[in-house]
């Protein structure tokens, strides 16, 4: 990895077990057993990138408040996000989605004092804020 260390958050066991044999080639990862909208880092970090995983936060401004807290100054957000409607449905299991639309992250973020820098849509067009 290009990264001094590499520190990943997950609500799942069974999640972080297989993020555990996918990264056991780099010795700087570190997976931490935890919910964003109620952890706490103890440390710092240049960079906090999450994809497709807002879907599945039901407070979401609580998480980002977190993910912000934990940014060194200047820090770089990156998100992912997607609006797949209430659910998720695999045949036996359903899974509650818990999705906004891009404008309330725009005034969660802005509310926190982060810059955006850029959005961009399905399409690849972007826009800065």
């Amino acid at each position: 990895m290009g990264c001094r260390t590499f520190t990943g958050l997950d609500t799942s066991a069974k999640t972080l077990e297989r993020a555990r044999e996918n990264l056991a080639a780099y010795p700087n990862v570190r997976l931490v057993l935890g919910d964003v909208e109620e952890f706490r880092f103890c440390e710092r970090f240049d960079v906090a990138y999450s994809v497709l995983t807002f879907m599945h936060i039901e407070r979401k401004r609580a998480a980002l408040a977190n993910i912000v807290e934990a940014l060194y100054p200047h820090g770089i957000l990156v998100l992912s996000l997607s609006n797949e409607g209430e659910c998720l449905d695999f045949g036996s299991r359903r899974v509650r989605l818990y999705t906004a639309p891009v404008e309330d992250y725009i005034a969660w973020l802005t509310e926190l004092g982060c810059r955006l820098f850029e959005i961009r849509n399905q399409s690849g067009n972007s826009s800065a804020s």
